[in-house]
């Protein structure tokens, strides 16, 4: 039996020195290009998938790792394909991501659409050319020795798998902390597009996201980039240890990194349940929003300028006395006894068809205008007023047209306008972050090629530019027409509401509510308005505000601080292209100024003194290495 028993250990000992020796003997191996092309594909997909219409936001966690793979395997490249591999698979992820993500702008202009991809591709590539280059980890040899007992061979590879550690520790945290400075860059750049970061896909659950309080939505894409990294790296490590020596070390940074994700998973969700609504009794305002769901063309059809204000008033007044009845009803069945009225009524952007106009050189309104007459005359929107339970402030988008005296020029505003009584008591806010070919053509006069490519593109002529607004300051509206009691409303126009930068400069230590106004109608039925709507919910998160949305075609919805949803515009089938209307109460409780309201992307600026020490070492490195060889 002894025999027998030693004839198998010495067999087996023999089949375990075999396969060291081959192994050992294995040449360090370079990735087929063919395959690099296809990983990044992989990448490009899952990023895509992770966003509307997908939403398969757990794809966000793995996403990079398929790039990461053709960076970081086998021997370094030299020559020319060093750089220009990297830069290739990090543009042709970028392509399939960005492709598939921003495919709906083709419902504007596919003339549009093909340079923004490539040009929006080149974030990834850039970020892909100096992971796998300047930032490529410089992991330690793995040991010579693979033979032998396990127990000679523990101390060297423990002391590998040590510095290994500390390597992916470096790798992670500069990586993801360059992914943070890429993506903030692409939100401003060119007055920027950071639609669909990695943080807007931590949304689902809304324990992740709840962090964006603290450092903003750009800066939570931090969290997901680094466990790409770190998995990654730990992977590979556990792989060459179970290859060569059969075994591998316990993966303490593994276990630190979930460590690490499961406090902040806990901590979000005692966030998510702090500004829940409904949480500490806030106070609440109601609000109702109308969405009629206008096509574009019908919407600018001047036939049907006339039809439109009717419908709007109507719409509004049939919805108010809906409410009315549901309210009666609910009473009479034993329900809570309290009437469902709004006390703010928003319309969409661009609700009125005509302009509001006033004189260019001293400002003033010109009088009798169909905006002011609508206001007015007692045979509309005052009409509506009498007839509704409950009168309300109302909120609607509106443009406004400084015009010469002989009506050749014009400076053009795109407002949201509150109007509490009549049109004198309006008050106005002028849209800061215009959309380059929707609401001005660049470099117009220089280069009237790009009017006439914009032309062709969308089908008639754009018209006048529009002018940016200079005011951030919110409006102050009463709570109920006629109450000294007011709440602020942070005024946003079309896709104002996902940009963080701008809507935190309205943040006051006070009552406040985001309210925004769009026209998603230029993108018809395509998933253009879930990405809207989704990377405006991290404005509630960012502010801790709740937020309403009235929109003409798109979704129309309402937030809670912790981003939420309390209701929004749907039909049967869960499609948001509908016409109604959408009641809600908005948690209005004093909820002071957030860490991002105070000091703005303060955690990008920290990630790019991370990139800028990560490269100050490698240079030292680098010249160290210079001096010692002369």
């Amino acid at each position: 039996m002894k025999t027998q028993i030693s004839a198998d250990l010495s067999s087996n000992s023999r089949s375990q020195s075999e396969r060291g020796s081959l192994l050992a003997q294995v040449p360090e191996w370079t990735l087929p290009v063919w395959s690099g092309i296809l990983l990044s594909i992989v990448s490009g997909i899952m990023m895509f998938a992770a966003f509307p219409p997908f939403d398969q936001g757990v794809f966000i966690w793995v996403a990079l790792m398929p790039l990461l793979t053709t960076l970081w395997s086998g021997k370094k490249r030299s020559g020319k394909l060093r750089w220009f591999l990297p830069l290739l698979y990090g543009w042709i992820m970028g392509l399939c991501f960005f492709g598939g993500s921003f495919w709906w702008i083709n419902e504007v202009s596919s003339l549009g659409y093909v340079p923004l991809v490539m040009f929006l591709s080149l974030y990834p590539a850039l970020w892909a050319l100096l992971m796998g280059t300047v930032f490529r980890p410089q992991f330690a040899p793995e040991p010579r020795k693979v033979l032998g007992a396990w127990s000679d061979l523990k101390t060297e590879w423990s002391r590998w798998c040590e510095m290994d550690m500390w390597e992916t520790l470096k790798a992670a945290i500069s990586g993801a902390a360059l992914w943070v400075c890429l993506e903030w860059l692409r939100g401003w750049l060119f007055t920027g597009f950071g639609w669909n970061g990695m943080g807007v896909a931590l949304y689902q659950g809304l324990s992740f996201a709840q962090l964006a309080e603290y450092v903003g939505t750009t800066a939570l894409a931090f969290i997901p980039a680094l466990c790409n990294l770190w998995m990654w790296c730990v992977g590979r490590r556990m792989g060459i240890m179970v290859l060569r020596v059969g075994r591998r070390c316990i993966p303490w940074d593994f276990f630190a990194l979930a460590v690490f994700l499961m406090i902040l998973f806990c901590w979000g969700l005692v966030l998510s349940n702090m500004h829940a609504p409904g949480h500490n009794n806030a106070q609440e305002l109601p609000v109702m929003a109308i969405q009629r769901n206008y096509s574009q063309e019908y919407k600018w059809n001047p036939k049907n300028r006339i039809s439109i204000y009717r419908d709007m008033a109507e719409s509004t007044r049939n919805a108010c006395l809906e409410l009315q009845k549901m309210s009666e009803l609910k009473a009479a069945n034993g329900g809570e006894a309290r009437l469902d009225q709004p006390v703010w009524v928003i319309w969409p952007e661009s609700s009125l068809p005509l302009s509001t106009y006033y004189d260019r050189d001293s400002g003033k309104l010109v009088p009798q205008g169909f905006n002011e007459v609508f206001f007015n005359d007692e045979r509309l929107m005052p009409n509506v007023r009498r007839e509704v339970p409950v009168d309300f402030v109302l909120l609607t988008g509106a443009d406004e047209a400084y015009v010469d005296p002989d009506l050749k020029s014009a400076d053009m505003y795109n407002v949201l306008m509150a109007v509490e009584s009549d049109f004198s008591s309006r008050k106005t806010y002028r849209k800061v972050h215009l959309v380059p070919f929707g609401e001005y053509i660049p470099f117009r006069e220089s280069l009237p090629v790009l009017e006439k490519a914009f032309e062709i593109s969308a089908g008639a002529p754009m018209g006048s530019d529009f002018r940016a607004g200079e005011s951030l300051e919110p409006l102050s509206l009463p709570i109920v027409p006629g109450s000294m009691v007011t709440v602020q409303a942070i005024p946003t126009v079309c896709f104002e509401d996902t940009v963080g930068r701008l809507v935190r400069k309205f943040a006051r230590p006070d009552e406040q509510v985001i309210v925004n106004v769009t026209n998603d109608g230029w993108f018809k039925h395509s998933w253009a308005n879930e990405q809207h709507c989704r990377n405006a919910a991290f404005r509630c998160i960012e502010l801790r505000r709740s937020m309403v949305r009235a929109a003409n075609t798109g979704i129309t919805a309402a937030f809670a601080p912790n981003g939420s949803i309390i209701n929004e515009l749907r039909d049967e089938s869960g499609s948001p292209f509908v016409q109604g209307y959408m009641f809600a109460r908005l948690p209005i409780n004093r909820s002071g100024m957030t860490l991002y309201a105070l000091f703005g992307d303060w955690a990008v600026g920290a990630c790019a003194l991370i990139v800028v020490a990560f490269l100050l070492a490698k240079y030292r490195k680098c010249s160290s290495k210079i001096s010692q060889k002369q």
